[in-house]
């Protein structure tokens, strides 16, 4: 195999991962959407499905970044606020590299889901709130749109 095959053979790959991972983003935002609460205050189980839902989705997100980051910008930040630098690096365009993968708009929402993920992994002893937890599940089909819109658009100048 010729060094040409196996870097398409890599960037079909790393297409169809970033594929399966918006994929995956869909069917959770799906999976919240199906369990409607209208009238009553979830209760402990479903405001612990809503919560692993967020952290889910989020950490699909983040699995697709992470895959173009390596296989394009060749650098993953690393360090204490290396979740939060994905998501700038993703932000900027790299000349002759790649686009702007994320509009500061998807960034900022994929931000506020990474601060509940962080939030859910390491406050175990704290209660989940419903008026803390309800905007983001209210947010999560919007921002998962805006990511799937922004991977959209730059995926096919990448995989080209």
């Amino acid at each position: 195999m010729s060094p040409d095959d196996r870097a398409k053979e890599t960037l079909a790959a790393v297409h169809a991962e970033v594929r399966r991972d918006l994929e995956t983003l869909a069917r959770i935002v799906s999976q919240t959407q199906a369990l409607e609460i209208t009238s009553h205050e979830p209760s402990a189980p479903e405001l612990a499905f809503f919560a692993l839902c967020i952290d889910r989705a989020y950490s699909a997100c983040e699995a697709a970044l992470l895959r173009i980051a390596r296989q394009f910008d060749g650098i993953v930040p690393n360090g204490e606020a290396w979740h939060t630098s994905v998501l700038h690096q993703m932000t900027l365009p790299i000349q002759a590299v790649r686009p702007a993968l994320l509009r500061p708009a998807a960034a900022t929402k994929l931000e506020q889901l990474l601060h509940f993920r962080h939030f859910l992994r390491h406050a175990y002893h704290v209660e989940l709130d419903w008026r803390r937890l309800a905007p983001l599940v209210a947010l999560l089909p919007e921002t998962a749109a805006l990511f799937h819109e922004d991977l959209s658009q730059a995926i096919p100048l990448l995989f080209v």
